[in-house]
């Protein structure tokens, strides 16, 4: 058996004070011990450097005011027909000459609904059984059809579970969507670190990663080359969206016509917020530029506060589907977005190489969340819809935003409208 000579890397280890990540390598078997160094030459160690720097070193919180303004937002409810119809031409021209894609962020595990599999691959218990991807897959089928050109769907997957996504589109034959329309991108993975900044080990053979968040589709897009297609191929905008939403509606050429006739670089629909305690992010202006501040980030007397129409002054609730401009993104996406840490209780090898689950957090992960790109736009296309219409959020089992909420929800919108693409 040929032996690694492992010496160099040890030493840039040691320089960046993470040699643990070899304490077990000597008893590894051959296969595990390639799989850790693979694993381990992946790491951008200067990134993780500077990142325990700037997020460890002082774990308080920095309190740092900001000058925070309500975004105008133009309510569907109040378009008049004529501007309805101006917007939804537009849209609809855009594209039947293939100037839009779809761009679905489907990472996330089933988990905490007692699914073991991708979210995406979830029955919510409609009639028809379908599950989210195959409820996307009609609806982008039925905007193909009327655009009289196949919508290229673009799908960001988490690497670790990204087989089971890929074989369950295969398994039923893409949806009918055509194969070739379908283009997969892996997400980016970033190593945890425990908080003196060591990265940590999940295995002896294995170290501890997670995706880097929706943000990372930037990097996805264009270090794989996705973006470099989409221009080629003519597409000018690609509609961004999360996989969990039932009642997403795909490539609505209401929403893509206002953003192309804005002439802003991103479109955003939100809706308006049921309460203010309500833990949704809220787009509006940061010292004049806009951006999506987090529930818990937003001091208490702002989230009551009124307007002088006795609504909400800060209402607008950020519900991830946007629009994004190929050239923008071409520009911007290269420079690294703002990491944001988490604190999370991660599965650890202590120092005799047995696992050990914390019940309690004892480590950091950290991700890039893809509103932190809205203040280089300077400006975004705001869209205010209707929840009952569009936003069906499923990440609870039970209760609030549920698949039992969302699958009411996609019923009782179903009994108004008739229309069967939804179920």
């Amino acid at each position: 058996m040929e032996k690694i000579n492992i010496t160099p890397l040890a030493q840039k280890l040691e320089y960046y004070g993470q040699g643990q990540l070899l304490s077990f390598y000597a008893g590894l078997e051959k296969s595990k011990q390639e799989q850790l160094l693979e694993d381990i030459n992946k790491i951008n160690f200067d990134l993780i450097k500077s990142l325990s720097s700037e997020h460890l070193e002082s774990l308080e919180e920095k309190s740092i005011v900001q000058k925070r303004d309500p975004i105008d937002a133009l309510d569907v409810g109040e378009l008049s027909q004529k501007k309805r119809t101006e917007f939804e031409d537009i849209g609809n021209y855009a594209l039947s000459q293939g100037k839009v894609a779809a761009f679905l962020v489907a990472g996330g595990q089933g988990t905490r609904l007692g699914h073991e599999l991708p979210k995406g691959t979830l029955d919510i218990g409609l009639p028809s059984g379908k599950s989210l991807y195959e409820l996307q897959a009609q609806r982008l089928k039925a905007v193909s059809k009327k655009a009289g050109k196949d919508v290229p769907w673009y799908i960001m997957l988490n690497p670790v579970h990204a087989h089971q996504s890929i074989a369950f589109f295969k398994e039923h034959g893409y949806f009918g969507v055509p194969s070739d329309s379908v283009h997969f991108i892996l997400q980016n993975m970033m190593p945890a670190v425990d908080k003196n900044g060591k990265i940590i080990l999940a295995d002896k053979h294995k170290i501890s990663l997670s995706p880097d968040g929706n943000g990372g589709c930037f990097q996805a897009l264009i270090q794989g080359g996705s973006l470099a297609e989409m221009k080629q191929n003519g597409v000018e905008y690609f509609f961004f969206y999360g996989v969990d939403n039932a009642l997403i509606k795909m490539m609505d050429p209401l929403f893509i016509g206002y953003t192309i006739a804005s002439g802003q670089q991103i479109g955003c629909k939100v809706v308006e917020k049921m309460n203010p305690e309500e833990k949704v992010g809220l787009l509006m202006l940061e010292n004049g530029k806009p951006k999506v501040i987090e529930y818990s980030d937003m001091p208490g007397d702002l989230l009551f506060e009124k307007n002088a129409r006795n609504r909400l002054k800060f209402s607008n609730g950020n519900i991830m589907m946007h629009l994004f401009k190929v050239d923008f993104i071409e520009q911007f996406g290269k420079e690294r977005l703002p990491y944001h840490r988490a604190h999370k209780a991660i599965a650890y090898i202590d120092d005799k190489g047995c696992v050990i689950k914390p019940d309690s957090p004892n480590g950091y992960k950290f991700e890039q969340f893809v509103f932190d790109v809205f203040p280089r736009a300077g400006g975004v296309a705001a869209l205010a819809v209707k929840r009952e219409e569009e936003f069906a959020p499923v990440k609870n089992r039970t209760g609030v935003d549920s698949m039992v909420s969302a699958r009411e929800m996609v019923m009782n919108l179903y009994k108004q409208t008739g229309d069967d693409i939804l179920i």
